[in-house]
C-alpha cells in the first residue's frame, strides 16, 4: 500500500568509486554499521570536469537506503572513509510503501 503523507518516507544517498572492491567494503562496513538498510553497486559510466578538463571513467555507484534517524551518521561516515578528493555524495527523501518503509526502519534500529 503507498501512503500519500510523508509517514512512509526513507532517503536514497548515492556516491561513486572508482574501485570496485573498495565500494563493496564500504557497502559492507555501512551495513554492518546498520546506517543502511539496503546498498546496490552497479557499474556506472561516468564523464566530468577535474582538475581543468573533461574525464571519462569507468566507476561503481552506490546506492544506499536509510532513514531519517541514520541519514546524517551515515553521510558523515561516506565522507570519512571515502578515497575521493572531493566525493559525490547526494541524498534525497523518498517515499515507500509502508511495508518497505517499515523494513529500513527495522534494519537501520539501533
Amino acid at each position: 500500500m503507498i501512503k500519500k503523507e510523508n509517514k512512509s518516507e526513507i532517503f536514497i544517498v548515492i556516491t561513486t568509486l572508482d574501485d570496485e572492491s573498495i565500494a563493496k567494503e564500504i557497502s559492507t562496513k555501512l551495513l554492518s554499521l546498520r546506517l543502511a538498510a539496503c546498498i546496490n553497486c552497479r557499474q556506472v559510466s561516468s564523464s566530468y570536469w577535474w582538475e581543468g578538463k573533461i574525464n571519462s571513467t569507468t566507476e561503481f555507484e552506490l546506492t544506499m537506503k536509510t532513514n531519517i534517524v541514520n541519514l546524517e551518521t551515515l553521510l558523515e561516515k561516506v565522507l570519512e572513509i571515502h578515497p575521493y578528493d572531493v566525493p559525490e555524495v547526494l541524498y534525497w527523501a523518498v517515499r515507500s510503501s509502508d511495508e518497505y518503509y517499515s523494513w529500513t526502519e527495522e534494519i537501520c534500529r539501533k
